[in-house]
């Protein structure tokens, strides 16, 4: 195979740039002009036949004005609102913010489980207790402390929030132990 010439094909792309901008150019004619023959028309001075009809050409061009299109609709954005009843949380979630997310899961009779692994909701949570809500707070209370660092019995007070995305997110409202504000909160997944 042969190797491919640049010269030539930079040569070829002048030819064919030289060739595009004459026949751009009005004022370089392109064919020679034609010459009267059978078939064209000569001005007289015999009127027009009611066959045909004279159409004036403006001499300037006439401004039409663009209709107006109509303003797209922006689509309002959804935005987070606070949980306020159990209905916004039940189910299962994971806290996907560090490694040290947990498993939660809310049940409908107010109480909740807290496990490090999803298994560990069923057989051995290593936090069991009752929540509920007293308008946008949500209180834990802990009944049982499992394999975990003992936080006490305190309860725990969190906001929670309903992410655009389906995701809720736990904001600390009063909690003295760090260890579980280090679990708790954080955006969580929901997990079932």
């Amino acid at each position: 195979m042969k190797p491919y010439n640049l010269q030539y094909s930079g040569a070829y792309t002048v030819i064919l740039l030289v060739a595009f901008l004459t026949s751009c150019n009005p004022s370089v004619a392109t064919t020679p002009p034609q010459k009267p023959t059978e078939t064209t028309h000569v001005a007289t001075n015999q009127p027009i036949p009611d066959t045909l009809t004279v159409t004036p050409i403006p001499l300037t061009p006439t401004k039409t004005p663009i209709p107006r299109t109509s303003t797209p609709t922006k689509v309002p954005t959804r935005t987070p609102r606070l949980a306020n009843n159990a209905e916004d949380i039940l189910g299962i979630w994971l806290g996907i913010e560090t490694r040290q997310g947990m498993y939660i899961r809310f049940n409908e009779d107010g109480t909740y489980q807290l496990a490090k692994s999803r298994s560990g909701l069923d057989t051995q949570p290593n936090v069991e207790g009752t929540y509920s809500f007293d308008g946008n707070q949500l209180t834990f209370t802990i009944t049982s402390v499992h394999d975990l660092q003992d936080c006490g019995f305190t309860d725990s007070i969190y906001e929670v929030v309903m992410l655009v995305t389906g995701q809720i997110e736990f904001i600390k409202v009063k909690d003295s132990c760090s260890d579980r504000v280090n679990t708790t909160a954080q955006i969580h997944e929901r997990r079932q």
